[in-house]
């Protein structure tokens, strides 16, 4: 999978136990809140929805309780640091091991992120399909059987509105076959009463009952319910998160009875008896799911009428002033923070030096920098080229032999070279590979000198051609000639004294190569002439 999934998988990882402290820490406070207005519990419980959706963007460092191990250093800084021990110079890379030793078991192949993903994504398009069929099944029905009020009850809701100074009228509709009224959209919502709801109760207890739905209304209730939806989506393997879905819609009802109870200035208890001793007597908790409706278990009902009448209650339309910039200053602090312990925190400050690596080529050298590695050209080398690890072209690379391939027959090199170094072994998955690379003899522009093929653990191949003028050109020059790769550069330049003795210079071209597939290990690559008129060699790679 690509890297972009990867550090998702990271990001959900991360979040749900991120999650776990969130919702230990609103917990409490809301525990210790469970006398106030119900807008501070509601508040809290939306910073923490806000948690599961808005990624981190401050790292906070906690101590690491467990032994420190050292973080480990770039493989190009390990070399360095190795025994200065002279490669064998004649070891013939070219004879292949058998690919099942360059191959990794089907457990080792596997990455657990690859596995868990795919179980996530099967989870949330699930839990997102069925979601979606029920509200255009119930979007469906709603629409075939809603009717406009009668003109007695459209006089009562207008009452209602004027009483509470609103300009902005919501939609009315009467509905056959339910039996509760409930609010029903994605934004602001339509609210939907029962087809007998005008003969139900008094007036004054239909009015409270339609100023409660208001309310959900006025709050854009139906939008939180519609964002729970989708983080209930997206962490759907999370306990927490289903139970704070459901501290949410118990909130939100007790709001909106402190709304309802606040804008109309009525007693507690004859807003709790238009519930209790009419709605519930003659409205069964029956409504479509994800709804905004004002009743539902009876132990929710039952607690909510225990607040409602509580003694001295003070009730408020909205949240305080005070509650809103406590709670917006709380979640300033723990929205955008991410946790992290210590190991953690340096493992991924050091986790770019760590992806960068060198690719041991010890095994597979051919030729030596210091000796005249093509024949009968005497004093031919890369004697001066700085051995061990060496910035160039803006690339740490590890620098020790040289893999000089055959060209076509015309510098007669076939003799001592091979035409392929098969099974460079990398194992590791990268964003990038970097070469240093050049070639002994010209070629027109545009002709396949040699090409890389990279073999993935899942058993996938990907191809670099080098092509002459575009990649690489003659390790000899005279003046200064421009390659049309963008990504490949001259990063070094030097002499020999062959090289003088012609008036010329040498140089090595550095190429970078974007993998497509960077979340895929690769085992090895090939390094394979093209069997052109010129001799390509590699000095040295590096990946990140």
């Amino acid at each position: 999978m690509s890297a972009a999934l990867h550090h998702f998988a990271d990001y959900l990882a991360s979040q749900s136990w991120q999650l776990a402290l969130g919702f230990a820490l609103v917990a409490g406070l809301c525990r210790a809140l469970r006398n106030a207005s119900a807008h501070w519990r509601y508040l809290l419980w939306i910073a923490l929805l806000l948690k599961c959706v808005l990624p981190a963007a401050i790292l906070v460092p906690l101590p690491d309780w467990h032994p420190q191990e050292r973080v480990p250093m770039a493989s190009h800084e390990v070399a360095s640091t190795r025994s200065t021990q002279p490669p064998a110079a004649a070891v013939q890379p070219f004879v292949s091991n058998s690919r099942q030793q360059e191959s990794l078991s089907v457990w080792q192949r596997l990455d657990i992120r690859d596995c868990l993903l795919t179980v996530w994504g099967a989870g949330a398009i699930i839990l997102l399909a069925v979601a979606t069929a029920k509200a255009l099944r119930i979007q469906r029905d709603l629409k075939r059987e809603r009717t406009l009020p009668d003109m007695e009850l459209e006089c009562e809701f207008l009452d209602l509105m004027n009483a509470l100074a609103l300009r902005s009228r919501p939609k009315l509709c009467l509905i056959r076959g339910l039996s509760q009224p409930f609010v029903w959209g994605v934004f602001h919502g339509c609210i939907y009463l029962p087809q007998g709801f005008a003969g139900q109760g008094t007036a004054r207890q239909r009015r409270l009952v339609m100023a409660h739905e208001l309310a959900h209304v006025l709050r854009w209730d139906a939008f939180v319910n519609f964002l729970q939806v989708l983080v209930q989506a997206l962490f759907w393997f999370h306990p927490l998160v289903w139970w704070l879905n459901g501290m949410l819609r118990h909130e939100r009802e007790k709001c909106c009875d402190e709304m309802a109870i606040a804008s109309l200035r009525v007693d507690s208890r004859e807003y709790g008896s238009a519930i209790v001793d009419r709605l519930a007597a003659h409205f069964e908790p029956a409504c479509p799911p994800s709804s905004l409706a004002i009743s539902g278990r009876a132990k929710d009902l039952e607690d909510r009428i225990q607040s409602i009448l509580r003694p001295n209650r003070v009730f408020h339309r909205r949240p305080t002033r005070l509650a809103v910039v406590s709670v917006l200053s709380l979640a300033a602090c723990i929205v955008p923070v991410r946790f992290s312990t210590t190991t953690q925190a340096l493992t991924g400050m050091a986790e770019t030096a760590a992806q960068r690596a060198a690719i041991d080529l010890r095994p597979y050298f051919n030729a030596m920098l210091v000796e005249s590695w093509l024949p009968g050209s005497g004093e031919n080398s890369l004697s001066e080229l700085t051995a061990g690890a060496s910035e160039l072209g803006g690339v740490p690379f590890e620098v020790e032999g040289v893999i000089q391939l055959t060209d076509g027959g015309t510098n007669g090199l076939g003799r001592r070279f091979a035409s392929a170094v098969d099974s460079i072994k990398v194992r590791r998955s990268f964003d990038r590979l970097h070469l240093l690379h050049a070639t002994n003899g010209k070629d027109k522009d545009g002709a396949l000198v040699a090409r890389l093929v990279v073999h993935y653990a899942d058993g996938g191949q990907a191809e670099i051609p080098i092509r002459y003028g575009e990649r690489v050109r003659d390790w000899r020059f005279r003046e200064f000639e421009p390659v049309h790769d963008p990504a490949t550069a001259m990063a070094w330049t030097g002499s020999n004294p062959r090289a003088r003795a012609q008036g010329a210079s040498l140089r090595l071209y550095r190429t970078t190569w974007k993998n497509p597939r960077p979340a895929v290990q690769v085992l090895s690559v090939d390094y394979v002439s093209a069997a052109s008129k010129t001799a390509p060699f590699l000095v040295a790679m590096t990946v990140d």
